[in-house]
Formats: C-alpha cells, sequence, structure tokens
C-alpha cells in the first residue's frame, strides 16, 4: 500500500472531526447560557420585587426569554408572593439542540425564593 496519500486524508477526517465536536460542543454551551440569562433575570426580579407587580415581574422575564429565542408564557412561569413577607417564581421550559441526526431537549426547572420586606 501506498503510505504517502494517507497523510492528508487522515488530516482532512481529524479536521472534520474536530470541527464537528466543535459545533456540538458549542450548542450546548449556547443551551446552557440561554439557561444562565434567564435563571440571573428571575433572581434579580426576585431580589427587587417590592418595586414591581407580579405582572411586570412576569413580562420582564418572558422579555429576557425572548431576547435568548426561548418562547416563555404563563405555562412556563408562575410568580407567587405572600403579601409583605416572600416572593418566589418558578420557571420550567424546554429548550432543544438541532444536530444533523438527532434532536436533544434538555428541560429546565428551577424555582427562586426570596424573602424580603415585601409591599402588601
Amino acid at each position: 500500500m501506498n503510505e504517502r496519500g494517507m497523510g492528508p486524508v487522515k488530516l482532512m477526517v481529524i479536521l472534520l472531526l474536530l470541527i464537528g465536536v466543535g459545533y456540538i460542543v458549542t450548542n450546548f454551551i449556547i443551551v446552557r447560557a440561554h439557561y444562565q440569562t434567564v435563571k440571573e433575570k428571575v433572581k434579580e426580579q426576585a431580589r427587587f420585587a417590592g418595586t414591581n407587580t407580579d405582572d411586570e415581574i412576569f413580562l420582564s422575564i418572558v422579555q429576557k426569554g425572548k431576547e435568548v429565542d426561548l418562547m416563555l408564557g404563563e405555562e412556563e412561569i408562575s410568580v407567587q408572593r405572600v403579601p409583605g413577607e416572600e416572593i418566589t417564581i418558578n420557571v420550567s421550559y424546554p429548550d432543544s439542540i438541532v444536530l444533523p441526526l438527532r434532536l436533544y431537549t434538555f428541560h429546565f426547572n428551577f424555582r427562586i425564593e426570596e424573602t424580603a420586606p415585601l409591599p402588601r
């Protein structure tokens, strides 16, 4: 067998594998970044709940979801307040990665509670 032609072929295969792995990893990082972005917004809204109504908090989270291409609505976001004591925000949503041979769907659920002097 002629070994001279194998160098460029091996290099091409390795480059294609690296590009594929990079593509997949990048997509996983994007989904994780969406999660962190939404979670930070929810934490911020819970922390400053004393200055916003439940509807304002809900709309702010929905808007942040739109910024990262997530469709969040009433089924995904729940805002509950104990007047004067605490606020609890629950968020549950799916986010997907579309790969050439498979669709990966991740389901994120988190709950943020904040106790502080809130308006009654």
